[in-house]
């Protein structure tokens, strides 16, 4: 393992948590050289997940199941390159050298056993001997020759040589016990002729063998407290020992306590989805009672409104018929006014007087009589139906008598009354001639100049090219941005068109399913999981909209449109002040025409649209803007490109 493949994050560092403006960041300081970076916190969190013993992958799957994230291998490696120029991680001279674990080879690795206390220079007893009197020992074994203290058995042919173990101390006793001479070491293990044994205790005295006490001796030294002494202990039950230690599996719970486990575990979610469920039905019913309160006031609010209504309406109607009781009696005291008199002919008044005279009289001549005589009653008759059709003839009808001439019938004939000479209105003034189109000389007018200054103090990332042609709000220049902020803005921009959409997708398709399925926990967790989404979604959108924001100061536009001429020292990569010059824009040259209106003319307002024609051939026409409008004086603007030119008398339109 190499450290590039395995990278080791640095544990000298220092580090402060910073919060700032609703975001969590982490400071990372080197004490050394005082550099120092600051990392979003899943930054951080992946930079101290590099212990050396983590690859790539290592790290993804760290992430995934620690922080809920499944980085790639691209971001992950970004973090890395990052760390290894900022000098966060570890040389490969530094870190610790990796060895495979060594197996253990034939023989006792351990440390050596204490040795027992120096006293006098007596022969001792075989340890674990049997308490009794001197005479019931076993005879002695035959003398064997000793090697030296601490030798141990000589390599095997099939024994491992251990490469890079840890450094042992020296087998044995630490002691070396004196004798006459020296006795060099032997080439082999030797092989005693008898061993002596103990014989084990009960059980019940526990699971060492440990001697018998001894009769109480005060002439003899105390006994060995090295175990060794005491213990049938051999190389091979050490070696099995640790064979055991480093094979031996985990005991297995029994499976009454995982059911045990389980079952308090499935309690503790009934009862955490129990409590989720009676905070949402609480919620809903709040939200229940909001809503109901909004209809209430919704609908006061209505019943109020139609109420002011009906009122306004009960006045406009109480008004309407005070108007027309007053338009009735202006129109009756207008038809009581007397009637104009009509002129008639004399002979008409004198017949029509004389008739109604004999009439009158001869009715009242028959009063005296006594009695009722037929004659007079049919003469009446007569008379009555004489004069109806009389009136008849000449009122309806209007047909003269037998007895009348033409002349005298029309004489009878009523004159019609003159009417009065009615009042002829005004005849309007006659309408004046237009005003003749005014004219004016086409001019030309240099384009205009504008310098665009660096504003702010940097790096120039991007510069146009000298010369080039831009409009206005074109890029002339773009200030390098922070390498963290244009990772974070591409992370946000990935997460946002295919990371989360997946996520919500899938959250959907399984909160379809559930409801399908009319499963209700697992309703309720898809239902979290889509809203916890929606809302990443729309936290993310306004980090990515103020990152944009951010970076977007970082860019110099053009104000206005024209060839840009760069000034000097300014190109990729330069450094600028806030006040350094960076480029000129010369504007396009303009058409201009200054028009003076006459009396009658029709008004311009500034920046309006209007068409001028060439005077020779009106067919000719241009689109131009006015510039200035100031009483009757007119200026107007022409793109350089309309076709006229300078010097050309044209017409406004």
């Amino acid at each position: 393992m190499t450290a590039t493949a395995h990278p080791r994050f640095r544990t000298d560092l220092v580090a402060e948590p910073i919060d700032e403006a609703g975001k969590r960041f982490i400071d990372v300081v080197d004490p050394d050289s005082g550099n120092g970076f600051r990392f979003f916190e899943i930054e951080y969190s992946i930079a101290c997940a590099l212990d050396g013993d983590r690859d790539v992958a290592g790290v993804q799957r760290w992430a995934r199941e620690e922080l809920g994230v499944e980085p790639s291998v691209a971001e992950v490696q970004t973090v890395i390159s990052t760390l290894g120029d900022l000098g966060y991680l570890e040389s490969e001279a530094d870190q610790p050298a990796l060895t495979d674990e060594p197996e253990l080879a034939t023989g006792v690795v351990a440390a050596p056993p204490p040795s027992a206390p120096t006293g006098l220079d007596v022969a001792l007893g075989a340890a674990g001997a049997a308490t009794g009197p001197d005479d019931e020992l076993a005879p002695a074994a035959d003398d064997l020759e000793l090697g030296a203290a601490g030798v141990t058995a000589a390599s095997s042919p099939g024994r491992i040589e251990v490469v890079d173990g840890p450094e042992l101390g020296p087998s044995g006793a630490s002691q070396v016990m004196e004798f006459d001479a020296p006795t060099p070491p032997p080439a082999a293990m030797p092989t005693a002729t008898m061993q002596r044994t103990t014989k084990p205790d009960a059980e019940e005295d526990g699971p060492t063998n440990l001697p018998k006490p001894r009769s109480m001796d005060y002439e003899e030294d105390e006994v060995s407290v090295d175990l060794a002494d005491h213990l049938a202990v051999s190389a091979s039950d050490v070696k099995e020992a640790v064979r055991a230690s480093k094979v031996m599996a985990a005991v297995d719970v029994p499976k009454d306590i995982v059911a045990e486990l389980e079952a308090g575990d499935a309690r503790a979610r009934e009862e955490a989805a129990a409590a989720l469920a009676a905070r949402e039905a609480e919620a809903a019913a709040r939200e229940a009672a909001a809503r109901e309160a909004a209809v209430r006031e919704v609908e006061a609010r209505e019943a109020a409104a139609r109420e002011a209504a009906a009122r306004e309406a009960a006045a406009r109607e109480a008004a309407a018929r005070e108007a027309a009781t007053k338009v009735e009696r202006e129109a009756r005291a207008v038809s009581e006014l007397p009637q104009i008199p009509v002129g008639v002919s004399k002979k008409k008044p004198d017949k029509d007087a004389g008739k109604p005279a004999e009439t009158a009289t001869t009715a009242p001549a028959a009063a005296p009589s006594g009695g009722v005589s037929k004659l007079l009653v049919f003469l009446l008759v007569l008379v009555i139906l004489l004069a109806g059709a009389f009136v008849i003839w000449t009122k309806v009808l209007k047909k003269p008598l037998p007895w009348e001439s033409g002349d005298e019938a029309a004489a009878k004939q009523p004159q019609p009354q003159p009417q009065p000479p009615q009042p002829q209105p005004p005849q309007p003034p006659p309408t004046p001639p237009p005003a003749p189109a005014p004219t004016a000389t086409m001019g030309s007018k240099p384009g205009e100049i504008s310098q665009v200054v660096a504003g702010q103090a940097g790096v120039l990332a991007t510069v146009v090219a000298d010369g080039t042609t831009v409009n206005v709000g074109d890029e002339l220049a773009r200030f390098a941005a922070s390498p963290a902020d244009e990772r974070t803005l591409e992370d946000l921009a990935y997460n946002l068109d295919n990371r989360y959409p997946k996520q919500l997708k899938e959250a959907e398709a399984k909160l379809a399913k559930a409801e399908a399925g009319v499963q209700a926990g697992a309703i309720k967790v898809a239902t979290a999981k889509v809203k916890e989404l929606e809302e990443k979604i729309v936290a993310r959108r306004a980090e990515r909209d103020a990152l944009r924001a951010k970076l977007d100061n970082l860019v110099v536009r053009a104000p206005i449109s024209g060839q840009v001429a760069l000034a000097e020292k300014i190109a990729k990569g330069a450094r600028t002040a806030p006040d350094q010059p960076l480029a000129t824009v010369t504007g396009a040259p303009t058409l201009t025409a200054t028009f003076t209106l006459g009396d009658g003319a029709k008004s311009f307002s500034q920046d309006a649209s209007v068409m001028v024609a060439v005077k020779a051939t009106p067919s000719q026409k241009a689109n131009c803007t006015i510039a200035s409008a100031d009483g009757l004086t007119v200026v107007v603007v022409c793109p350089a490109d309309s076709g006229i030119a300078a010097g050309t008398e044209i017409v406004l339109e």
